[in-house]
């Protein structure tokens, strides 16, 4: 039973949301969050993770991770993100907050720590994750899953015709992950984008508390200039903690990581034909109307 999570993020508006939303949970602690390269640079995202924390109260620590990719340099990402990736919020840093150890080693750790109760999320380039398997393979084996944010398994590709950022970012590190036999949960773009936030919901969360406030500061202005927001991050956290509000479907995966037209493009086994070993579950489809009523009501409550 996942009674402990981490979020490895790279804040950035979408995976700020989950934050707000992890620190919300009152079912599951928040041990930590490891800190990536991806939407925003490493020390940026360092301190808006730190900050988020600050605001919403939580006790949790910031473990700054991979300032770059296994290969290559940093991807830039695109999108409305406003001022340092957070829309129109300003979370206050907080350096005290920022610990010295490795995101790598810190996740390594709690998984040894309290084996098969943590939830690994990553909603960001996978970089930290392949980290801490290459260095400490028999630990990080008791994550009790390890719930990704990456990739369209069927269509409805983000960055270029073959992939989405999470995965285009780091596909070494992405290629590492899906093949290292976690029991790994994907929830791709073409899932997660069917929940989203619109105007109507915005007014419902005005006026409300530090989690209300927070997230009409982060998503506001993408909704008034795209008329609605993906909840992409949140969607893998409640797949962490409420996997009830999902179908999944498995297959065995492979990343193309050296393509000059697909890398980062994840390539699904549905049929077995290929005889790759490792099987992950993939998210097929999500309550809509549950999953965003969820998240309203705890923002709201919160």
């Amino acid at each position: 039973m996942v009674t402990k999570l981490i979020l490895d993020v790279d804040p950035g508006i979408d995976a700020a949301l989950a934050l707000v939303t992890a620190c919300c949970w009152d079912k599951a602690e928040l041990l930590g969050v490891g800190a990536v390269a991806g939407a925003r640079p490493l020390d940026e995202a360092v301190a808006n993770a730190a900050g988020i924390l600050k605001e919403m109260g939580c006790p949790a620590q910031v473990f700054p991770g991979a300032s770059l990719p296994l290969h290559g340099k940093r991807q830039q990402a695109s999108g409305l993100r406003g001022l340092g990736g957070l829309g129109h919020w300003r979370a206050a840093p907080d350096p005290d907050r920022v610990s010295p150890t490795h995101a790598a080693l810190f996740i390594a750790q709690a998984a040894r720590a309290h084996p098969g109760q943590v939830a690994l999320v990553a909603a960001g380039p996978l970089t930290n994750v392949a980290l801490a398997l290459e260095y400490h393979p028999q630990d990080v084996a008791q994550l009790a899953a390890l719930v990704l944010m990456g990739g369209v398994v069927n269509g409805g590709k983000t960055v270029t015709p073959a992939a989405e950022y999470n995965i285009f970012a780091d596909a070494a590190a992405a290629d590492i992950v899906l093949n290292s036999g976690l029991n790994t949960v994907v929830i791709g773009q073409d899932t997660a984008r069917e929940v989203f936030l619109d105007a109507g919901d915005i007014c419902r969360l005005a006026g409300g508390g530090k989690a209300a406030r927070a997230v009409v500061a982060l998503a506001g202005p993408w909704v008034r200039e795209l008329s609605a927001l993906p909840l992409h991050a949140p969607l893998a956290l409640l797949a962490a903690v409420q996997p009830c509000l999902f179908a999944f479907g498995e297959a065995a995966v492979a990343v193309e990581a050296r393509g000059d037209w697909t890398s980062g493009c994840i390539l699904a086994d549905w049929e077995g034909k290929h005889n790759w070993p490792n099987k992950v579950q993939i998210a097929l489809q999500v309550d809509a109307r549950r999953s965003k009523e969820l998240l309203l009501d705890l923002w709201t409550r919160c």
